[in-house]
């Protein structure tokens, strides 16, 4: 069948070294959407920081954010999420101040983070009290440290979480989301809503948050950039995100279709 589809992962994969679509890609994309081809971003990123690079690329899509747990029109409207259990949300902090993690948490009051410098686009973390007093919806949480050990360690404890995905998008971080808010599952969902076969999508990844679309999807182009576990699941592997390898590639699909 031929593609329908095409989806990508954002940091290592659509963005270039200097986190923004270059005019190549953008313009790749361009011809993709003229050629009838749509476009889902899957990314750990939130609404906020991901939707405006794709605007100021020229581009329009939908979203799947934060490893899985929101899925947004280009418009920006929440179709559908899937957050924490509140109690795994909990616990879930509680390891990561234990090994002295900073983190943000995503929920759907907004973002809230320990590191605004780190974080930006965040608002500063209240006192965990008055914070869990306001019943947020977690979506997303993002544990980052410089520290390896530390990491390891809080990574082997969320791990054993029933219900929680533990995944991460560098070796600095960590990125917890519910068991079933995973970027595969998710995108699985959309393509159903679309109404278009897992095999007429093509998907581009680089990290290991991007092993369940890997899964999910047969036609899977891992980056030169990506981490050895998606290499072994790639269908192939293409030139890396600092030779514009998605616009190589879409170029060389667009002339096969």
């Amino acid at each position: 069948m031929a593609i329908q589809l095409l989806i990508s992962d954002l940091d290592g994969t659509l963005l270039g070294p200097e986190s923004v679509i270059i005019p190549g890609t953008a313009a790749a994309l361009e011809q993709a959407r003229q050629a009838g081809l749509r476009l889902l971003v899957t990314t750990g990123r939130a609404w906020g920081t991901a939707a405006p690079l794709l605007q100021q690329a020229g581009a329009s899509c939908d979203f799947v954010l934060l490893n899985g747990a929101e899925y947004r029109t280009a418009q920006g409207e929440l179709v559908r999420a899937v957050p924490l259990q509140p109690a795994t949300a909990r616990h879930a902090v509680a390891v990561l101040r234990r090994y002295d993690l900073g983190f943000e948490i995503n929920t759907d009051a907004g973002d809230f983070t320990t590191d605004t410098e780190l974080c930006p686009t965040a608002q500063p973390l209240p006192r965990l009290a008055a914070f869990w007093d306001g019943q947020p919806q977690v979506r997303k949480i993002f544990a980052f440290s410089r520290n390896p050990d530390a990491l390891a360690r809080a990574k082997q404890m969320l791990q054993s979480l029933p219900d929680a995905t533990v995944t991460a998008s560098a070796d600095w971080n960590l990125e917890v989301t519910a068991r079933d808010a995973q970027k595969g599952t998710m995108a699985r969902w959309v393509t159903q809503r679309y109404g278009i076969a897992p095999d007429q999508a093509l998907v581009f990844g680089d990290g290991c948050n991007d092993l369940s679309l890997f899964r999910a999807f047969v036609h899977t182009r891992d980056m030169g950039n990506a981490a050895t576990p998606l290499q072994a699941l790639a269908e192939q592997v293409i030139e890396p995100n600092t030779e514009d390898g998605v616009a190589r590639e879409i170029e060389r699909l667009l002339m096969k279709q």
